[in-house]
């Protein structure tokens, strides 16, 4: 999954003061806490399953450290992160977010019981320690919520991809011969992605023709002329030649009347015409190296 920048938070010297009297208890219970947290999630019908596949730590002084520099020397990131990689890791188990908090109210309340317990005589670090687990609570429901929305944002970036993918194939027909079958509508951002396409499949082919086919682009006007021609263009960078198929006399027609100019463009009828010219044009290259290179055998033989 690509990194992400950590959603930023501002904690007051008031706050810090009351994260640090709720750390108190927090530290005195941590086992019991996160020991009936691990219980209740294995418990839970969607948890359950997922909690089960995570390694038990045998005991819980690297997290209980990790927290305590978060607190005591404001070093929240290393902590959040493991948090974050908790919480990314139940989001692509495809767990919903809002079964978090059918188990985070009894963590909460024990917490609760055990700051009450503690400071029963004493109110004003009541009220403190209090303060310090609701925001303790804010902070960590705001990492795993920003887990689950990093998530599913790198799910759709790769279902796109894939889409994409199946969308706009590249299909090598022979040595220096690719075929481009487009589909669907075609409008700024995927003509962007299939000019892409278009030249890492030249590059990685090694390609010398491309055959365009837009037979199963529904609508070609002269915004998606002008995307095929600067497809067109960047493949002609590369060294590679493209030809167009499947388009009509109608569409071609009504180009023209618009002003495109598909002059610099070599279009085809439909896609057998355009692998015919493809090969017509591959042969013509094939014996004219020829030619070079007998050329220059016979120039070595009169030397």
């Amino acid at each position: 999954m690509p990194d992400r920048q950590p959603r930023a938070f501002t904690i007051s010297e008031e706050e810090k003061k009351n994260l640090q009297t709720f750390w108190e208890i927090y530290d005195a219970h941590f086992a019991e806490v996160s020991d009936q947290l691990r219980e209740a999630s294995l418990a839970h019908p969607e948890l359950g399953p997922v909690t089960r596949t995570l390694p038990q730590p045998a005991d819980h002084s690297e997290a209980r450290e990790a927290l305590r520099r978060a607190v005591f020397e404001d070093q929240w990131e290393p902590y959040l992160a493991a948090v974050r990689a908790l919480g990314e890791h139940y989001a692509y188990a495809e767990i919903r977010l809002s079964a978090w908090f059918d188990v985070l109210p009894n963590w909460r309340s024990l917490l609760m019981n055990l700051i009450v317990e503690a400071y029963a005589h004493d109110q004003a670090k009541l009220l403190s320690a209090l303060a310090g687990l609701s925001k303790f609570t804010e902070i960590i429901l705001s990492a795993v919520s920003q887990a689950y929305v990093d998530a599913k944002e790198d799910t759709i970036t790769k279902q796109r991809a894939a889409i994409l993918e199946l969308s706009t194939p590249v299909l090598p027909v022979r040595e220096g011969l690719l075929i481009m079958p487009l589909i669907g509508l075609l409008d700024t951002h995927r003509a962007q992605q299939v000019t892409q396409v278009l030249l890492h499949a030249i590059r990685d082919h090694r390609a010398k023709i491309v055959v365009m086919d837009i037979t199963g682009i529904p609508v070609v006007d002269s915004r998606v002329a002008n995307h095929l021609i600067q497809s067109v263009d960047a493949a002609r960078l590369m060294g590679a030649k493209v030809i167009l198929t499947g388009l009509s006399p109608e569409v071609a027609q009504a180009l023209v009347t618009v002003g495109v100019n598909l002059e610099r463009v070599n279009t085809q009828s439909d896609l057998q015409s355009g692998i015919e010219e493809a090969n017509r044009i591959l042969r013509v290259k094939v014996i004219k190296l020829r030619d070079r290179e007998s050329s220059a055998d016979y120039e070595d033989i009169e030397d």
